[in-house]
């Protein structure tokens, strides 16, 4: 998912979902956001490395030596996770 782009994805039950950035933020300032969070990296001193969880079930969705890799996994995780559902790109 490109950092320049905010992409919504809108669930069949009618929840809106998107990967913050100030982008969305702004653009949709004017609406009543609830902002949660869904993932967490954190770096694993035991296993030296950066690892990604999914807070609502805790699953490993991310592991690697670099910050960067883990945030790239855990993007690539995210948007799989929302595929089926509509887009709307901002």
């Amino acid at each position: 998912m490109s950092t320049d782009t905010t992409t919504i994805y809108i669930s069949e039950d009618g929840k809106v979902r998107g990967i913050y950035n100030d982008q969305f933020v702004d653009t949709y300032k004017q609406l009543d956001l609830t902002i949660s969070r869904a993932t967490n990296i954190e770096f694993d001193n035991a296993r030296q490395k950066w690892v990604g969880v999914d807070l609502s079930n805790n699953q490993e969705i991310a592991v690697s030596t670099t910050r960067q890799g883990a945030i790239e996994q855990e993007l690539a995780y995210l948007e799989n996770k929302f595929k089926g559902t509509t887009t709307l790109n901002q």
